[in-house]
């Protein structure tokens, strides 16, 4: 049976953009300083590279050569995640040995097809609280001046024009009123619908302009009713892959009593390993909050920490980024250019073989419940039955920085080993 080879495409290395502010400032105007244990900083993960930093700067890795839409180097500090996060540290997978491929044959070799990398829906959940009228610095502008100027840019971007888009604002009185603002339901009913940019790109312009910041933060209920959207999306548009994006500039502050990042973070980690899944994306704006906890739990390793000497540019790069990397690496499986071969699912393996080093067996795992189990990775299918993508653990995506993909048809793959 012959093997079908995937160069990895549009791989980008996640920006890590420096943060200018310390403290974050609470709804109610007072401020807030963040805990010791979760000063310290946390180095972003270059393309195939390792990840470096502890309490102090963080560092892009070297290797790899993977690059993305106008990716940076983080230089300032970032709060880190909470120890007990799921982990998204780069795994390796197991040494690949063509003469034991599971083939009557013994070797699985033939014709090679590219595979396309799945596109991107992102369902915007945007802060609108009264902090977002803060003023910056000494622009005489507030933040919520530059957060509109950097969507209109957003969504009017030639590179966007083919990305899903879709809007909605919390809390939603724009004042403090808890039968509106913890009200799951007005979180799962967009203000403006997914659709492709280029279509609904004035929709959204339009929403944003209609929107002013007030009232407090319920985040909680806010990414509830983001990721019931998400996976009610995600069902009915299975060809792509749906991703929530988080917006905020502060802390929770309504709507949760114990507020707690843990409850917040179980949201974002339950959408992630369903079925579709729905992973969120976590976009800080000078937040002192612990971010990257609800983000690693979301499966998408760290928060995006917006720059606020340009909030404008470093927030269209951010969504640019996040739209042209491989998410949580989602890849469709090949089709066989020989209409007479039959696919049989149960025998496809992944390779990937790194821009440096030799080929890697990625094991395969039944279900996304078994990534957190598995030293060496893996990958599964996003359904159990008749299946359209292969998506591949947050630790494995965390390698495929740069290198090729192969989907090996009729060849026996490696089950994970649970530890």
């Amino acid at each position: 049976m012959p093997a079908l080879t995937v160069n990895a495409r549009s791989v980008a290395a996640f920006s890590a953009l420096s943060l200018a502010i310390a403290c974050g400032s609470k709804d109610d105007g007072s401020q807030v300083t963040p805990n010791a244990s979760l000063a310290g900083a946390s180095g972003m993960q270059g393309a195939g590279g390792a990840q470096t930093g502890s309490g102090g700067a963080g560092t892009s890795g070297s290797s790899g050569s993977g690059t993305g839409t106008g990716a940076v180097t983080s230089t300032g500090a970032r709060p880190s995640g909470t120890a007990g996060s799921p982990s998204t540290a780069a795994c390796s997978g197991l040494p690949f040995d063509a003469s034991d491929a599971g083939s009557d044959s013994g070797v699985c070799a033939g014709v090679s097809l590219e595979a396309e990398r799945v596109d991107v829906d992102m369902y915007i959940m945007m802060d609108r609280s009264v902090s977002m009228a803060e003023q910056v610095g000494t622009t005489g502008r507030i933040r919520w001046d530059f957060v509109r100027d950097a969507v209109r840019a957003f969504v009017q971007d030639p590179g966007a024009a083919n990305i899903g888009v879709g809007i909605q604002f919390f809390g939603q009185s724009g004042s403090r009123d808890d039968a509106m603002d913890c009200d799951v339901a007005r979180y799962s009913t967009p203000a403006v619908p997914i659709g492709l940019a280029s279509a609904v790109g004035a929709d959204v312009i339009t929403a944003v302009d209609d929107t002013l910041p007030g009232g407090l933060t319920p985040t909680f209920p806010a990414l509830q009713g983001a990721v019931a959207y998400g996976q009610q999306w995600a069902t009915g548009h299975p060809g792509r892959a749906t991703v929530v994006v988080l917006v905020t500039d502060g802390f929770p502050t309504q709507c949760q009593n114990p507020v707690s990042v843990g409850d917040i973070a179980d949201v974002a980690q339950q959408a992630a390993s369903g079925s579709p899944p729905v992973h969120t994306y976590v976009v800080g704006l000078a937040a002192g909050y612990n971010l990257d906890t609800i983000a690693r739990a979301g499966g998408t390793r760290q928060a995006f920490l917006i720059d606020e000497g340009d909030i404008t540019q470093s927030f269209v790069t951010t969504l640019l980024n996040i739209s042209t990397n491989p998410l949580s690496c989602e890849y469709e499986i090949p089709i066989p250019a020989d209409p007479t071969q039959q696919l049989d699912f149960d025998k496809v393996q992944v390779v990937y073989t790194p821009a440096v080093g030799g080929a890697e067996e990625i094991p395969r795992a039944q279900n996304a419940g078994e990534c957190s189990g598995s030293a060496a990775g893996g990958w599964y299918y996003d359904t159990p039955t008749n299946p359209s993508k292969i998506l591949v653990c947050p630790c494995t995506c965390s390698r495929f920085g740069a290198g090729k993909v192969e989907v090996r048809l009729g060849c026996d793959p490696r089950p994970v080993s649970i530890h």
